[in-house]
């Protein structure tokens, strides 16, 4: 039993590490370098969102709001969102399992390199939500910084 065990753990690290290949910023040409990768990335605010970019430029992933003074912090919703080049746009609707804040929100951008080699991506965006006195629309800015991550090794290398 501790051998099957063993096995179906090994299995599963294996193939989740193995999910997606690991990225290096410096090899960073627009969004198709991402192609195949999960990245994470963090905002001035420290909200957390991890993209996964498909060959067809489809974004997928998650958006973790961390903002002091706003609602549906600290869990994930889903992000779903479009890249062409060195632009990308994405959008979260703040609804999930745990919270609904009847909004939603898109952001719009773009990736640069900036002092110190570090990646980012300068956006712009817009949050949708009902007000008392109806619809109201809040904009802003965010830069998204690349956060490498550190690949676990396959217990079947151990």
């Amino acid at each position: 039993m501790a051998r099957v065990l063993s096995f179906l753990i090994a299995l599963f690290f294996s193939t989740t590490v193995m999910a997606f290949t690991s990225f290096k910023a410096e090899n960073f040409m627009d969004f198709s370098s991402l192609s195949g990768a999960s990245t994470t990335w963090i905002n001035e605010l420290g909200s957390v969102m991890t993209i996964d970019v498909a060959s067809d430029g489809s974004v997928s992933g998650t958006y973790v709001n961390n903002a002091q003074g706003t609602g549906c912090q600290g869990t994930p919703y889903v992000l779903n969102g479009r890249v062409t080049g060195n632009t990308i746009a994405f959008s979260v609707a703040w609804s999930n399992g745990t919270a609904n804040c009847n909004s939603v929100t898109g952001w719009a951008g773009y990736a640069q390199v900036s002092t110190g080699n570090t990646l980012q991506i300068v956006t712009q965006w817009n949050l949708a939500y009902m007000a008392s006195s109806g619809g109201q629309i809040q904009s802003g800015k965010d830069v998204f910084t690349y956060q490498p991550q550190i690949v676990q090794q396959s217990l079947l290398e151990k």
